[in-house]
């Protein structure tokens, strides 16, 4: 039987040129594979001979699903914050710009309570949707708050000053 964590040949082909990682064609792809090589990098496994051909690929790919157009980072998209949460992730080089301007665009945009609209909304259930609206917003705002500290928008998160 052959083991399917053999990621050399059959279940994980190495071509060379990238070719199976070209056709990712939905967000949550680029998402897994993503995780995959960030757990591969961090447990040290680098022994596979197509692992920097994955990294190549998923740049490429990551790039077609950014969305770099803040009019319309208030509704839900691609952000560059989605793949980007460090100045040294994979996918930083190269979007730079969009990375500064989202950060740019997350200072100038909480609301008038200090906290940051979600972009979605269910249509339905809306007793239950305010309760689930409120926790994301929460979410978000820790996202937030740890990408502005990432990128040195911020000076610190320090919640107990001076203790």
């Amino acid at each position: 039987m052959e083991s399917t964590t053999d990621f050399s040949g059959k279940y994980w082909p190495a071509t060379g040129d990238g070719k199976p990682y070209k056709s990712i064609d939905r967000e949550g792809e680029i998402d897994c594979l993503h995780y995959l090589f960030a757990s591969l990098e961090e447990a040290g496994v680098t022994n596979l001979a197509n692992l920097n051909e994955l990294k190549i690929a998923l740049k490429e790919q990551a790039k077609k699903f950014i969305e770099r157009d803040p009019s319309k980072w208030k509704q839900y998209c691609r952000k560059p914050s989605v793949y980007i949460t460090k100045p040294d992730s994979i996918f930083y080089e190269g979007n730079e710009d969009a990375m500064q301007a989202e950060l740019s665009f997350i200072l100038n945009n909480r609301n008038k309570d200090g906290v940051w609209n979600i972009t979605w909304g269910w249509g339905v259930y809306e007793k239950e949707f305010a309760i689930s609206e409120n926790w994301w917003k929460a979410v978000k705002g820790i996202e937030y708050m740890l990408l502005l500290k990432n990128f040195q928008r911020i000076e610190s998160l320090d919640v107990n000053p001076g203790v």
